[in-house]
C-alpha cells in the first residue's frame, strides 16, 4: 500500500491533468466557432459578390439602366416610378439621388413621395413624413399591411377587411319585403264626345244664323245652355215602429190672429215615441213633425 503523501501527489497530479484537457478542449471548440462565423462571413461575401456581378452584368446588358451613371440623373430622378416592391423603388432611387447635386432634403423628399405607387403615396401623403427615411419606413408599412390585405381578401372574397366593401350576391336567399296592398284603380272616365261640324255644316248654321253648339240664334254675348248635372242624395228611410205623437202640456187657447201683437212665448212639449221620450221646447204654436 503506497504512503499517503504518494496518493495526495497522484490526485494533484491528475486533477491538473484533467484541467489542462480541458482548456486545450475549451480552446478547440473556441477556435471551432470562431472557424465557423468566418466561414459564414466569407459565404456571405461570396454571395454579395456574386449578386454585384450579377448586377454589374446586368447593367452592361441594359445601358438605361440606373445603376449606371446617368446622363441627366435629375430628370432620370423626377421621372423615377415604383415598378416592383418599395426597396426596389430605394435602391434605384438612392443611385439617382447620389449622383444629383444642389438638390435639399424637402425635394428629394418629394420626388420619392411622388415616384411611390399610387395606393403608397394615397396614404403616405397624409401621414406627412418629415424626412426621407421617415417616409421610406411609412411605405413600407403601408405595402406591408396591403400585401397582407390582398392576401386575406384571396382567401375570404366575399367579406369586408381594411374599409372596402365586396357585396355579397346570393339571390336565392335574397329578402324581398312584402309589397304594399295596391288599391282598386278607378274605371276610366269615358273620353267626351266631340262633334265636329263639316263645312257644309257651318255654312248652313251661318246662313241661318244658328250657333254651331246649338239650335239657337246667335247674338252678341250669347252663351250656350248645358245640359245641368243634377246631384241626388237619398236619406235612409226611419225604421218602422218610430212612429211618435206631440202632445202639448196645457195647451194656450187660441186666439184671433189680430189679437196677438206678438208671437207667444215658447212653449215646452213632450214627445213620446216607442223607444224614448224627449222634451223640445217650440218657438211657435204650429206642430212641426221631428224625426227621433
Amino acid at each position: 500500500m503506497p504512503p499517503k503523501n504518494d496518493t495526495t501527489a497522484l490526485a494533484d497530479a491528475i486533477a491538473g491533468l484533467t484541467e489542462s484537457l480541458n482548456a486545450q478542449l475549451q480552446e478547440l471548440r473556441l477556435s471551432q466557432d470562431k472557424l465557423a462565423i468566418k466561414v459564414d462571413h466569407s459565404i456571405v461575401e461570396n454571395q454579395t459578390s456574386i449578386q454585384t456581378l450579377q448586377a454589374k452584368l446586368a447593367n452592361l446588358e441594359n445601358p438605361a439602366s440606373p445603376l449606371l451613371p446617368h446622363s441627366n440623373p435629375s430628370a432620370a430622378l423626377f421621372k423615377l416610378k415604383q415598378r416592383g416592391t418599395v426597396t426596389e423603388y430605394q435602391q434605384e432611387y438612392e443611385i439617382l439621388a447620389n449622383q444629383v447635386k444642389g438638390l435639399s432634403n424637402e425635394h428629394l423628399l418629394h420626388c420619392f413621395i411622388s415616384g411611390l405607387h399610387p395606393e403608397i403615396q394615397h396614404e403616405v401623403i397624409p401621414l406627412t413624413p418629415t424626412n426621407l427615411t421617415h417616409a421610406l419606413a411609412l411605405a413600407k408599412m403601408i405595402e406591408a399591411k396591403l400585401t397582407a390585405q390582398r392576401a386575406i381578401r384571396r382567401a375570404h372574397p366575399g367579406q369586408v377587411f381594411g374599409g372596402i366593401s365586396k357585396p355579397m350576391q346570393n339571390t336565392s336567399s335574397a329578402y324581398k319585403a312584402p309589397g304594399l296592398p295596391t288599391s282598386p284603380r278607378l274605371p276610366a272616365l269615358p273620353a267626351p264626345q266631340i262633334k265636329q261640324l263639316t263645312p257644309t255644316e257651318m255654312q248652313a248654321r251661318r246662313a241661318k244664323g244658328l250657333c254651331y253648339n246649338c239650335d239657337e240664334k246667335y247674338v252678341s254675348g250669347h252663351k250656350c245652355r248645358t245640359v245641368p248635372f243634377l246631384l241626388l242624395q237619398a236619406e235612409n228611410e226611419d225604421e218602422p215602429g218610430e212612429l211618435f205623437v206631440i202632445q202639448a202640456d196645457n195647451p194656450p187657447e187660441l186666439s184671433p190672429l189680430s189679437s196677438l201683437p206678438l208671437p207667444p212665448p215658447p212653449q215646452n212639449y213632450t214627445t213620446q215615441t216607442q223607444r224614448t221620450s224627449k222634451s223640445l221646447i217650440m218657438p211657435s204654436m204650429a206642430i212641426h213633425p221631428i224625426d227621433a
